[in-house]
Parts: C-alpha cells; sequence; structure tokens
C-alpha cells in the first residue's frame, strides 16, 4: 500500500481514514471482524502459540479475538495460518469478537443481512469428514453447543462424500442449508469460502484457482434466536466433531460484512479480496 507522510496535521476531511486493509475502504465501517494471520498486527508469529493468545481485529475496533486452546492440544502455524491437524479432541478454536455478531443482530428486527468469509487450505478427499455427522469448520455456537441446542449465526461444516455444507440458523433447531462440492483439484488446496444474505437471496460460494462454485437459496426469514453474543469459531469445537482426519485443514483470514451497514455488493468484495489475496501469495 503506498502511503504519503506529512510532518503536519492534515485538514482534508474529505480524504479517505489509513486503513489497516484493503477491504475496510469503502466499508462505511462495515467490515465488523477481520482477522489475517499473516498480518503482524493481527497475530504475532514470533510468539509461541498459546492458550488466550491475542488475535486482533483489523478493523481497529479493540473488538479482538484470541486462541483458545484444550489441554493436551497442539496448534502450530504453518503457511501463515493455523493448521489444525495435530488436534485429536475438541474445544481448540480461534476465538472471535461478539460485538461483529451483535452488529448483525441489531435490534433483533432489523434486516440480517451480511457477508462471512473465510480462506481455508481444504483437507485432501481422503482425509475429508466419513461420519454421519458434521464436521464444524466454522461456527458462531457456543462451544459444545450447536444451532440445533443454542443460537447460531452460521455453521459452515464438512459433511461426507467431499461437500461443504453452509448452515444459517433461523429459529431454534432450524436452519437453512446450501450445499457446495468442490471440483477434486480443490481438495488440499487454498480456497475463498463465503455465505452471505441480501435482499435478493442466500448464496454459498467457493472460489479458488481452479474456478467458482455458487450455489442459492431464497432469502428465508430473519433468525429468532438472539445470536448477539455469539463468536466466530474456527478449528475444532466440541460438537460436530466428524471423524478422526477431518480437521486437517489450515485457516488463513476472515472477515464479516454487515451489508444493510456498508451498502456494498457481496460478490463485489469477494472477488476484489480474493484478487488481493493471490497478489499477495502468503498462504500455503
Amino acid at each position: 500500500m503506498f502511503k504519503i507522510t506529512l510532518n503536519q496535521a492534515c485538514t482534508d476531511t474529505s480524504l479517505p481514514v489509513l486503513q489497516r486493509d484493503q477491504l475496510l475502504f469503502g466499508a462505511n465501517n462495515g467490515v465488523v471482524s477481520l482477522f489475517d494471520i499473516a498480518n503482524s498486527y493481527c497475530y504475532d508469529q514470533t510468539t509461541a502459540v498459546s492458550n488466550s493468545k491475542v488475535v486482533k481485529n483489523i478493523n481497529d475496533s479493540g473488538n479482538d479475538g484470541s486462541l483458545v486452546i484444550n489441554s493436551g492440544q497442539t496448534l502450530t502455524v504453518a503457511g501463515n495460518g493455523f493448521d489444525f491437524a495435530a488436534l485429536t479432541s475438541g474445544s481448540t478454536y480461534v476465538n472471535g469478537t461478539a460485538a461483529a455478531a451483535a452488529s448483525i443482530w441489531g435490534t433483533g428486527s432489523s434486516d440480517q443481512y451480511f457477508l462471512y468469509c473465510m480462506y481455508i487450505k481444504l483437507p485432501l478427499l481422503s482425509d475429508w469428514n466419513s461420519s454421519g455427522s458434521l464436521h464444524a469448520i466454522m461456527q458462531y455456537a457456543a462451544d459444545t453447543g450447536s444451532y440445533q441446542t443454542v443460537a447460531d449465526l452460521l455453521l459452515i461444516a464438512e459433511a461426507s462424500g467431499g461437500l461443504i455444507s453452509f448452515r444459517r440458523q433461523k429459529a431454534a433447531n432450524s436452519v437453512d442449508i446450501i450445499g457446495i462440492t468442490p471440483v477434486s483439484a480443490d481438495y488440499g488446496s487454498v480456497v475463498q469460502l463465503a455465505f452471505w444474505r441480501n435482499a435478493s437471496g442466500q448464496f454459498a460460494r467457493l472460489k479458488s484457482a481452479n474456478g467458482t462454485i455458487t450455489s442459492s437459496s431464497t432469502v428465508g426469514t430473519n433468525n429468532t434466536q438472539n445470536f448477539s453474543a455469539t463468536t466466530q469459531k474456527v478449528g475444532r469445537v466440541g460438537s460436530f466433531t466428524g471423524s478422526a482426519n477431518a480437521t486437517k485443514y489450515k485457516y488463513y483470514r476472515s472477515f464479516l460484512e454487515n451489508l444493510t451497514v456498508s451498502g456494498r455488493d457481496a460478490t463485489t468484495v469477494l472477488d476484489a479480496d480474493y484478487a488481493r489475496v493471490v497478489a499477495r501469495n502468503v498462504f500455503s
């Protein structure tokens, strides 16, 4: 990012405020959480991985995340992302901030239009969840809970057969479900996964070097469960653990955007962010 530093105060209030990430420009403060493990401001890779270590929210809100590492579990950093391959039990994950979900909840009656995006290295198909139950890659529900028992904003999970299941809670134990099956070359590769809901419908998308896959459904209804206190959890939670090798993936970057606040088009945001991430070439 090119910038010019002045030796005096700038009086031109029409200039955009300098941001730590290009995603934040033009977002009208609608990007309510942004984490990027390759960004040294977000995560300090020079110090040891440890329970409760801070993962800073790049939007400078102070609403930061942290690592949650269960006793006896090993979480490592590799390829500028968190590698969950060594986990053997639940309750180890990258925890986000409740302020982000609270923004989407609002008063509880406003439109719950949002965009969630994450970059991960998918497991190999041979390591994919083979259990009849899901394996949660990311959820907002409490660690040992799920959309079946507690409030949730969104679940992204491995389902058997190589399927990625996107599930947005709309009531107690009730979700809208969209599924995507990656192409064979996507397994074991870095991909962008995204879900968004706006006035036109609900959409799930995978974008990678191998192309873009999008699936959609109707807009559905607002969630009646108060998810305002929930936090993004990427890793191996206590519920939806799936089969043993399902955690053989890496997590690099994610963001949650309140589309009602930002007023932006989700596809435009995703394509621009993907192009920047590819140009950086820091995730492997």
